[in-house]
């Protein structure tokens, strides 16, 4: 059975990324390394998502794009809104609103995203995003 505590594994995890995709897209890291480490390390070899405009990335392309948008919007903030979680023996559901601002442009999304408890620990297994 799942207890708060996986739940709240599960949303720290959307919560870090968060923060990590944002230094990420300003691009104004010292330890640029680390930051990629701490960011792909949370995420199951498996891992797909389903962008807002429907295309499929699994793991391998995510690492790749990844270098491709480091510094590549300067000043973006993201903001986490409507965040709701539950879980079951093995995986965590987290569903939530992601608003990313760069000066007067802003996007929105409702995203869902699944992970997988492993070891105590859970990573980034399927993603679902929807623009608002």
């Amino acid at each position: 059975m799942y207890t708060t505590k996986e739940i709240g594994l599960g949303v720290q995890q959307v919560q870090d990324f968060c923060k990590n995709i944002e230094m990420w897209f300003c691009g104004e890291l010292a330890n640029q390394d680390e930051v990629l480490g701490r960011i792909t390390s949370t995420f199951d070899q498996s891992f797909v998502m389903v962008n807002g405009d429907e295309k499929q990335m699994d793991y391998a392309a995510f690492v790749q794009w990844l270098p491709s948008v480091y510094g590549k919007f300067p000043g973006r903030k993201v903001f986490l809104e409507d965040v709701k979680a539950s879980a079951t023996f093995s995986h965590i559901l987290v569903q939530y609103k992601e608003i990313q601002v760069t000066g007067k442009d802003r996007n929105e999304r409702k995203s869902s995203a699944v992970f997988r408890i492993i070891e105590g620990k859970a990573l980034w297994y399927h993603l679902v995003e929807v623009w608002l």
